[in-house]
């Protein structure tokens, strides 16, 4: 077998390891998420309310994506709410009977940050990639004026 031959077998069984070793990963959160989806009581109002929250902050989000001023304020009020989710998850281990059936809140902070902080991060990455957007359309704006204004006025004859 030629170095060529063994080098070429090598990164095969790397690659086959790395997808053997990616697919057992994608496996084990696809059966966390349908566990947390199962044990979570989806007709409970408290539940219902987080839903209805993240889905109203997601519409507005996309309602308002080309006021800049709007968007920016929301991106700062979604950075405080994944910011704060420690304490309220803190907070709500300790009073969670008060407004939920079972004890969703645990020491890590998995029910909160699967429910509020996961999606409030996908509706910040929504607002960062539409601003990244929004400035590249006012760039080549800008330089058409610019490239406009420099061939000068045309002649009329």
């Amino acid at each position: 077998m030629s170095s060529a031959d063994a080098a070429a077998e090598y990164w095969a069984s790397l690659a086959s390891a790395m997808k053997e070793s990616l697919n057992a990963e994608a496996s084990g959160i696809w059966h966390t998420l349908r566990r947390f989806a199962a044990v979570v009581d989806w007709t409970e109002p408290f539940v219902l309310a987080i839903v209805a929250a993240v889905t109203a902050i997601a519409a507005f989000a996309v309602l308002t994506r080309r006021r800049c001023d709007i968007q920016a304020a929301l991106l700062v009020l979604i950075g405080a709410v994944v910011w704060a989710s420690k304490p309220l998850n803190a907070y709500a281990n300790k009073t969670w009977s008060m407004f939920a059936t079972q004890p969703y809140f645990d020491e890590s902070g998995q029910f909160l940050a699967l429910m509020v902080g996961v999606p409030l991060l996908l509706v910040a990455t929504f607002i960062v990639v539409n601003a990244l957007y929004q400035a590249s359309r006012l760039l080549i704006k800008v330089k058409r004026a610019e490239h406009k204004a420099a061939r000068g006025p045309k002649k009329v004859d």
